[in-house]
């Protein structure tokens, strides 16, 4: 005879796997603060002379799992009434502190990645 003990613990603990990968799981909450702490490091390390750049900096979830962090297309420059989406890729090709986006992934996307994953090692059994 067979016995099997522990059938009860398996099925809640995938339930709760189901859970935090379904949309509003806990996978679409790290992937959501993923893409927060990016943008929140792409504003911080854009260079500001009017801060139209830095506050045409923006976010969106597409899906559950995909968050992008990109130039708002409305946003313009003060000044010269320029597009932001016009000279934003032109300064982030300067390099060095002009990129914000590769600094930020650079400088900081280690530790956003490891802190989602911490997040989600917390959200399994």
């Amino acid at each position: 005879m067979i016995q099997i003990s522990g059938i009860a613990e398996v099925n809640a603990a995938i339930r709760r796997v189901s859970g935090a990968l379904h949309p509003g799981g806990e996978m679409s909450r790290a992937v959501e603060w993923m893409t927060l702490a990016a943008l929140r490091g792409v504003k911080a390390r854009t260079d500001v002379d009017t801060g139209a750049y830095r506050a045409g900096q923006t976010s969106e979830m597409q899906n559950a799992l995909t968050g992008r962090v990109f130039i708002d297309p409305s946003a313009r420059n003060p000044r010269s009434r320029v597009p932001v989406v016009v000279y934003g890729p032109i300064e982030e090709a300067r390099g060095g502190t002009h990129a914000a986006y590769q600094r930020t992934y650079s400088e900081q996307g280690g530790a956003i990645v490891n802190e989602a994953g911490n997040m989600l090692v917390r959200a399994f059994p």
